[in-house]
């Protein structure tokens, strides 16, 4: 039990790690695809 404690920030953060290598593909793919389109008009507007 000693050991889990003294580990538990670790434990949890690889959790966090492979958590976020699951999902954060497809969370970027959505932005990238919505944010290019964004960013686009975005420059657009400012040289227009």
């Amino acid at each position: 039990m000693k050991l889990l404690n003294k580990y538990k920030k670790i434990i949890i953060s690889l959790i966090f790690i492979v958590v976020l290598i699951t999902i954060y593909p497809t969370i970027f793919q959505t932005v990238y695809s919505t944010g290019r389109d964004f960013g686009r008009s975005l420059i657009n507007s400012i040289f227009n």
